[in-house]
Protein backbone atom coordinates (compact mmCIF):
# COMPACT_ATOMS: atom_id res chain seq x y z
CA UNK A 1 0.00 0.00 0.00
CA UNK A 2 0.99 3.60 -0.49
CA UNK A 3 2.19 5.52 2.55
CA UNK A 4 -0.18 8.43 1.89
CA UNK A 5 -3.15 6.06 1.81
CA UNK A 6 -2.09 4.51 5.12
CA UNK A 7 -1.74 7.95 6.70
CA UNK A 8 -5.18 8.97 5.43
CA UNK A 9 -6.75 5.78 6.78
CA UNK A 10 -5.08 6.20 10.16
CA UNK A 11 -6.30 9.80 10.32
CA UNK A 12 -9.86 8.70 9.50
CA UNK A 13 -9.80 5.90 12.06
CA UNK A 14 -8.47 8.32 14.68
CA UNK A 15 -11.33 10.72 13.93
CA UNK A 16 -13.87 7.88 14.20
CA UNK A 17 -12.26 6.76 17.47
CA UNK A 18 -12.49 10.27 18.92
CA UNK A 19 -16.11 10.57 17.81
CA UNK A 20 -17.11 7.25 19.40
CA UNK A 21 -15.18 8.08 22.58
CA UNK A 22 -16.91 11.45 22.95
CA UNK A 23 -20.32 9.83 22.41
CA UNK A 24 -19.57 7.21 25.06
CA UNK A 25 -18.41 9.91 27.46
CA UNK A 26 -21.60 11.88 26.85
CA UNK A 27 -23.78 8.83 27.55
CA UNK A 28 -21.79 7.99 30.69
CA UNK A 29 -22.10 11.60 31.87
CA UNK A 30 -25.89 11.52 31.44
CA UNK A 31 -26.13 8.22 33.35
CA UNK A 32 -23.90 9.65 36.09
CA UNK A 33 -26.13 12.74 36.40
CA UNK A 34 -29.23 10.56 36.66
CA UNK A 35 -27.66 8.43 39.40
CA UNK A 36 -26.49 11.46 41.38
CA UNK A 37 -29.92 13.12 41.08
CA UNK A 38 -31.53 9.92 42.38
CA UNK A 39 -29.08 9.81 45.27
CA UNK A 40 -29.82 13.42 46.21
CA UNK A 41 -33.57 12.73 46.14
CA UNK A 42 -33.27 9.90 48.65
Amino acid sequence: MHIAVIRRLSRMSMAWFLLCASLLLLIAYKEFCQVTSLLTLV
